[in-house]
């Protein structure tokens, strides 16, 4: 059985060499798999693919969009080849060149190294307008100088130009600083209070040898920042403005940039001057002082208004809190209890917005109550402190001369420290807090809280809008962006400048050339003094306009210019309606949807209004126009009067309706207004309300309430009479479509008799 031929199909046993050529095809099929299934395919560059995604979506074709890839290209690399000549002239500046073979791993670490260095070295010093944005840095430059800036030659030098100029006016702000610092201790023997504190002590001589070893720090830093410059200006291009007038443009230039830290060091000299002035103050106090007795008393005085200021600073801090969303933790409890209560449907629907929306004014209005109670209390105890030094300083009343002294020295030390809180401590502790946020966001321990200021409503079920937008739109409808006319170009300008020229020179024309003002004669409209207002009102609206923005403000204009362009885009794009609310003073973002089938509803139930196919303007304005030559015909008006009540053609505009939203009632309910301003009939009506009002309100004026003040006169008056008792009720009711109730013709009749 043992000498049997083995069929073919058996497996017969592996040699060592068969084993390991086949592990190796094993392993070579396993890597070819690994490598097909983790192969990563290049579809191209993803932000490319954005853009043009985008660009598509606004209707451009393939040459608009590659144009624009171009273009941005272009941009791109003239802002790298600007940053790595800055970077590469620091290098060869302040690092010594070697010629050591290194390893290409090595070369490019060491690269690394000396850019963080150098960028360490400079940016430490440098302000925001020279780190941010290089190309908004050389518009403003071409515009300051006059002049193109489109040499990379040039723009590399006067970027250095303006880092030395920078240095320079530092240093000499500091400098006159410290010397101030140094004449005003050598007459008055009293230092600033954070040298005292380095210090720690008030020995003169150690205060004196202080700042003068810092003084001559900063003397040796001006004259190493001078001959930095002096050699920089040798290599100037040929091509830029003579030197002298390209320095002091640039020296200019540098100053707007500064004006806020001008301001800082000049707060601080004031509030070490005015440091001064209080120790005067009290040592003419002191000169008053006979006894122990009246000692005591002045030193509990100052004790009850310091303790009065402990409190007032508390109160800012939990302003700043507000201010900055950075809620004391107390109320994070309240918030934790209500939101506890979950209502989470399986779709997103008009119940589960509503639900959402009354969770969030629960909330909101729950801490709105606890932190106006913590401000009462701050409030209550402010006043028992001022109730107490009154309480002092009245039974001290026979020294007259001492109490007036006191006076005067303890109303300029509370304004004095009052400076200090708002300038040093609040600000300190405002990057306190922004500081433990960040801690907070990097740690991810920081979870967003409902805050007590007015938030945008978003009564959708999902948003497509920013954090930024939300908090901008936040800020409602009497925001006013500041700086609007710098984005604007020079004509555009110069078109609003005559604009408000011409409107301001009519109203006062208009004004003083009135025969009816009250003892006054009137100026004819023709008089030589307007021509000489006229020229000093443009030069000033030219200054307004025209003058030069420090960097930041320009930033922030820019900022603000692209968040709403970005809010309109979004909102044209999803269909959704922007709204200034009714009552809330927010603003309210619904879906067209939405507005359409409440307005659809709003018109069905009320029957007064029909919605037009054709535009009747045209129509109005002829039988308006017939109507009123018909009137002077008969002699009914006369012919000053039919030319006030004529309307103007070109301004007129038919009359509209739309709605505003009340987002404090139930369902969101909409309030139509119709726009009339610009209507055929709007001078008939304002010259009717003219004389048909002083009419009315002889008649119905004691029975009608214009507004929540007049509300309060006529209870005072109701009380004063004496019919305000315990039995008084007062009752308020709503009535719902109140105007289209109330029949023309009915109206009409009642007006007849009336008059």
């Amino acid at each position: 059985m043992n000498n049997l031929p083995k069929p073919l199909w058996d497996p017969r046993p592996l040699t060592p060499t068969n084993m390991n050529n086949q592990q190796q095809r094993q392993q070579q099929e396993s890597t070819i798999r690994r490598t097909k299934l983790y192969r990563r395919r290049c579809h191209g560059n993803r932000k490319l693919r954005r853009f043009k995604n985008k660009c598509r979506q606004r209707g451009m074709n393939k040459e608009e969009i590659q144009r624009l890839i171009q273009d941005r290209c272009q941009q791109q690399e003239q802002q790298i080849d600007f940053r790595m000549d800055e970077t590469n002239d620091d290098i060869e500046l302040h690092q010594p060149i070697t010629t050591t073979t290194i390893t290409k791993s090595k070369r490019i670490i060491e690269k690394r190294m000396k850019l963080k260095m150098v960028l360490k070295k400079f940016n430490n010093r440098l302000p925001i307008y020279l780190k941010k944005a290089p190309n908004i840095l050389i518009q403003n430059l071409s515009l300051q100088l006059q002049q193109k800036i489109t040499n990379k030659k040039q723009q590399r030098y006067l970027y250095h130009r303006l880092q030395l100029l920078d240095q320079l006016h530092r240093i000499d702000q500091y400098r006159y600083l410290w010397q101030s610092y140094l004449n005003l201790g050598s007459t008055s023997n009293l230092w600033p209070i954070h040298i005292q504190k380095k210090m720690k002590s008030k020995n003169i001589e150690s205060c004196v040898q202080y700042i003068e070893h810092h003084l001559n720090e900063l003397e040796q830093q001006y004259h190493q920042a001078t001959n930095e410059l002096n050699e920089q200006a040798k290599s100037c291009p040929i091509k830029l403005k003579p030197f002298d007038i390209l320095n002091q443009k640039l020296k200019e230039f540098v100053q707007l940039q500064r004006t806020r830290f001008t301001e800082k060091l000049n707060i601080q000299l004031t509030r070490h001057k005015n440091y001064i002035h209080e120790n005067e103050l009290y040592q003419t106090v002191l000169h008053h002082i006979h006894t122990d007795e009246q000692k005591s008393m002045i030193d509990q005085l100052i004790y009850i208004r310091e303790r009065q200021l402990e409190i007032f600073e508390n109160y800012l801090r939990l302003e700043t809190r507000i201010s900055m969303q950075c809620l004391p933790k107390e109320l994070n409890r309240i918030e934790n209890i209500i939101t506890s209560i979950r209502y989470r449907p399986r779709f997103r629907n008009f119940l589960s917005i509503q639900f959402q929306q009354q969770q969030y004014k629960l909330i909101q209005e729950a801490k709105r109550n606890c932190l106006n109670l913590f401000l009462h209390a701050y409030e209550i105890q402010y006043q028992q402190f001022f109730k107490e030094f009154q309480c002092k300083n009245n039974t001290c009343s026979n020294e007259i001369s001492l109490l007036e002294c006191f006076r005067i020295y303890i109303n300029y030390r509370i304004d004095r420290l009052k400076q200090v809180l708002y300038y040093e401590r609040i600000p300190i502790f405002r990057r306190k807090l922004r500081r433990q946020r960040q801690h907070l966001k990097r740690k991810g321990k920081f979870f967003k809280q409902i805050q007590v200021s007015p938030y945008v409503i978003l009564d959708l079920q999902r948003h497509p809008f920013t954090t930024t937008e939300l908090k901008y739109l936040s800020r409602g409808p009497t925001y006013i962006r500041p700086n609007q006319s710098t984005l604007c170009p020079m004509k555009q300008r110069h078109k609003q400048i005559q604009v408000e020229l011409n409107d301001m020179l009519s109203k006062i024309k208009n004004g003083l050339g009135n025969t009816t003002r009250d003892g006054y004669p009137s100026i004819s409209k023709t008089a030589s003094v307007y021509k000489l207002y006229e020229d000093r009102l443009r030069t000033c609206l030219t200054c307004q306009y025209m003058k030069s923005l420090p960097f930041i403000d320009q930033l922030r204009a820019r900022k603000e210019l692209k968040w709403i362009k970005s809010i309109r885009r979004k909102l044209k794009r999803y269909k959704l309606i922007l709204r200034r609310t009714d009552k809330s003073g927010v603003f309210h973002i619904g879906h067209m949807r939405d507005y359409e089938q409440k307005a659809h509803s709003y018109r069905k139930t009320t029957g007064a209004y029909e919605e037009l196919s054709t535009n009747p303007l045209n129509d109005i304005y002829r039988r308006v126009i017939d109507l009123l030559n018909q009137l002077r015909s008969q002699n009914q008006i006369r012919e000053w009067q039919k030319q006030k009540l004529i309307p103007v053609q070109n301004k007129i505009e038919l009359a509209y309706m739309y709605f505003l939203p009340k987002p404090h009632k139930k369902g969101t309910p909409l309030r139509p207004i119709i726009n009339t301003i610009h209507a055929v009939t709007a001078r008939i009506s304002k010259f009717l309300d003219q004389k048909l009002r002083p009419l009315f309100d002889r008649y119905v004026r004691s029975t009608t309430i214009v507004d929540g003040v007049d509300l309060l006169h006529q209870i005072d008056q109701y009380i004063q009479k004496g019919y305000f008792n315990s039995s008084t009720l007062f009752i308020t009711f709503d009535i719902t479509n109140l105007y289209t109730m109330l029949p023309q013709e009915e109206s009409l009749k009642i007006l007849d008799e009336f008059l």
